[in-house]
């Protein structure tokens, strides 16, 4: 079998544990940098009066545990702040800027995260499996919805871009 049994699981060295937490919680620093920079540039186009977030808030994501909470805060307050600045041109068709999308992200983020402890809590095999299926699927469908938020606030930030260089510019 190749399953690892408790006895071979004390064999392994605490250095090479170590390694393997670091491993890990660089590869997740890294994975949410990459989403923390996109929001960042996203919240870089709004201008200053309609930002319902500060600029530092957002690398909050970067750190472990921290991030599957912290997309309730970020996620739904940068689409608002898409919308505050819309609305202040006068432009309904931006909707909802996605909002709806963020939060579920930020729900099937937690979900997936959080099912990972119920075989812990409530040992067996079903329990195990079903966490386990719970934990992918949602993981993967949260993963699919961020990638379609950041499409959304993407192509919200090509709209405002071409909506200033459209503007009329005052000439006194």
């Amino acid at each position: 079998m190749n399953e690892l049994s408790p006895e071979m699981m004390s064999q392994i060295p605490p250095a090479m544990w170590i390694c393997v937490a670091v491993g890990v919680l660089l590869f997740w620093g890294g994975f949410w940098a990459i989403f923390a920079f996109l929001f960042h540039r996203n919240l870089d186009a709004i201008p200053e009066n309609h930002r319902k977030l500060g600029k530092g808030s957002i690398w909050a994501l970067v750190v472990f545990p921290l991030a599957i909470f912290w997309l309730f805060l970020v996620l739904p307050r940068l689409s608002d702040s898409w919308k505050s600045y819309f609305a202040s041109l006068g432009n309904d068709t931006a909707g909802g800027c996605g909002r709806k999308v963020g939060l579920w992200s930020a729900w099937l983020c937690l979900i997936s995260n959080g099912v990972g402890v119920l075989p812990y809590l409530m040992p067996s095999a079903l329990v195990s499996i079903l966490s386990t299926v719970i934990s992918i699927v949602g993981g993967l469908v949260g993963f699919v919805m961020l990638l379609v938020y950041c499409v959304i606030i993407n192509d919200l930030r090509h709209k405002a871009a071409g909506t200033t260089a459209a503007a009329p510019t005052e000439q006194g």
